[in-house]
């Protein structure tokens, strides 16, 4: 199994129904109907960027993704480094 994982929660990428942008934040839905947001901002763009980004990770990766390697990612090489990320 896949994980998501932070140092407060831990999501099974197969228990991930729906990933969608809702207002200016990236929010998952689980199978069992909870939603979690994952990362707000108010720059839409890079709201459109990391939910591209995190996509990929979540379709096509055959690794867990460590959200803190994520977010380096996302700051040293896209220059994002505003936004909040809630897992």
């Amino acid at each position: 199994m896949r994980y998501i994982y932070s140092n407060r929660n831990l999501i099974c990428i197969d228990n991930i129904s729906l990933m969608e942008i809702f207002q200016d934040e990236i929010v998952l839905t689980l199978d069992s109907g909870r939603k979690l947001g994952v990362f707000s901002t108010k720059k839409s763009d890079d709201l459109e960027y990391v939910f591209n980004e995190l996509s990929k990770e979540i379709r096509h990766g055959n690794c867990n993704i460590d959200m803190i390697g994520f977010r380096l990612l996302m700051k040293n090489y896209h220059g994002i480094e505003d936004g909040t990320w809630f897992i």
